[in-house]
């Protein structure tokens, strides 16, 4: 992910660059400039159950308005039907917000789409002044337009942070150096958009990833999760590279995915310390290691979090957070509020812990499946079924301990007495041993086979099938908890 957004203004010869790793809820999105906005303009376009922010891209695509909004925010929209003729985009938009709070405004020649009743929020930014030859800008200010003076100045190396609160997102922030014209860059609750460099070791594992990211986009598409222009605009701020220098000299966030091993792990770490500035933010989405031991080494462990996504990570939103003793506090911070900015869910582990937790949970749960399979008690595909239509169906909604709560009139206290000695029997018969059976795949394999050849067609009975099912049905649990 490269270190900068820059902002230039043709003809205010200043630009501004954001620090994308410091906005703790906000980043840039959009940006004014170009003729100024005609909401007069009329389109035709014929929408069925589509989520405001597609018919926001759709008006982009058609007429060219850009918009602003905090995602988060705008996805309590209802979504929008009908065909409409030569309608104007003030008349699609009022469509779209109406018999809601939300309103509009035009501001830096960019449509800025908010809910007029959002508590106050508190943004933190940093970033550079530079003007348009890079030169930086000591002494430049930042201040919040209608934030009653809210505002700092850039230090001797022009840089800035800057925390302000605000009920009006997106925010507006105006930033002005003697001799040149003030320029507004709007800050949204999100950092999508962000320029990414994807690093890899040749030009063969690049293409595979590519080819995936591919995939995994065209089929959001198809869902109606994202459209074809957004699908246009996240490849476009993707760029390959073979070399980690360019990959990680301007980058503030660096997210390492190579494999589960301490020494490929610290490898990767050592080559990343040669060549990325010493304040960049490094993330190791290890499934369980301790990061800890990933930093032994490291000439500035205080940088380093472990950062787990869960599979698939382009779809579900989980990213466990693990720190060690030598991790700065502000850094943990700043990548909690990084990955919820980008419309992840950040747990963050109060102390080191291999496994983590969900990778824990699941393993003490397929421990007891293990055991009820090689004990002769039900099949493979009987204990999915189990899972998959009994508490897997409610865990998709609320976790194991609001489960708890609305199972009894007491709450969790009623359910936990109710349960009482009946679970510590259950408890006394389930598997205890610390290591997995060493024919559990032999045993096991056949019934998975079973199963599948066993599913419905609309299912499919191979592994591509199923895994485009199973991304099937989690954009559509996503899209109802509100994730997409």
């Amino acid at each position: 992910m490269q270190r900068i957004l820059q902002l230039f203004s043709r003809a205010l010869r200043l630009s501004l660059v954001v620090g994308l790793l410091c906005c703790t809820a906000a980043t840039a999105r959009a940006q004014g400039g170009g003729e100024p906005i005609n909401l007069n303009a009329t389109l035709t376009v014929t929408l069925t159950e589509r989520p405001a922010t597609a018919v926001l891209d759709e008006i982009t695509r058609k007429t060219g308005i850009k918009f602003a909004y905090d995602p988060e925010d705008i996805r309590r929209l209802p979504a929008v039907s009908g065909e409409f003729k030569k309608v104007t985009v003030h008349e699609l938009l009022d469509k779209c917000i109406a018999g809601s709070t939300f309103k509009y405004a035009i501001e830096n020649n960019v449509v800025l789409v908010y809910d007029s009743t959002v508590k106050m929020r508190k943004f933190t930014v940093s970033g550079t002044v530079r003007d348009a030859g890079k030169t930086v800008l000591p002494g430049a200010s930042v201040i919040l337009k209608g934030g009653s003076g809210q505002g700092v100045s850039t230090d001797e190396k022009g840089q800035f942070t800057f925390s302000f609160s605000t009920k009006t997102s997106p925010a507006v922030l105006e930033v002005g150096f003697l001799g040149m014209e003030t320029q507004q860059v709007i800050i949204t609750g999100s950092a999508k958009g962000l320029n990414v460099t994807l690093y890899d070791i040749n030009d063969q594992q690049l293409a595979k990833s590519h080819d995936q990211m591919l995939r995994s986009l065209d089929a959001l598409v198809a869902h109606n999760a994202i459209t074809a222009a957004r699908k246009d605009e996240i490849i476009a701020c993707v760029r390959p590279t073979t070399s980690m220098e360019e990959a990680v000299q301007d980058a503030q966030f660096i997210q390492e995915s190579g494999p589960e091993r301490i020494e490929i792990k610290r490898s990767i770490l050592a080559q990343v310390e040669q060549y990325a500035a010493p304040d960049a933010l490094y993330a190791s989405s290890t499934s369980g290691l301790l990061i800890s031991d990933i930093v032994a080494e490291a000439l500035h462990p205080e940088r380093c979090i472990g950062a787990h996504p869960y599979n698939p990570p382009h779809l579900i939103p989980l990213v466990e957070l693990t720190r060690c003793d030598k991790t700065d506090d502000d850094c943990v911070q700043l990548a909690y509020d990084f990955y919820q900015s980008i419309g992840k869910e950040a747990v963050l582990l109060r102390k080191e812990c291999p496994g983590f937790i969900a990778n824990r949970l699941q393993l003490a749960l397929y421990r007891e499946v293990q055991d009820l399979v090689m004990r002769g008690v039900c099949s493979v595909e009987d204990v999915d079924k189990a899972l998959v239509y009994g508490p897997g169906i409610r865990w998709a909604i609320f976790g194991h301990n609001m489960i708890m709560q609305m199972g009894n009139p007491g709450g969790l206290t009623g359910m936990v007495e109710m349960l009482g000695n009946s679970g510590d029997r259950w408890l006394e018969d389930m598997a205890s041993w610390t290591h997995q059976p060493d024919n559990w795949a032999q045993v096991a394999q056949p019934g998975v086979n079973q199963e599948m050849a066993n599913f419905p067609d609309y299912i499919g009975h191979t592994n591509a099938e199923c895994i485009a099912y199973r991304d099937q049905m989690l954009i559509d649990i996503l899209k109802l908890h509100k994730k997409l």
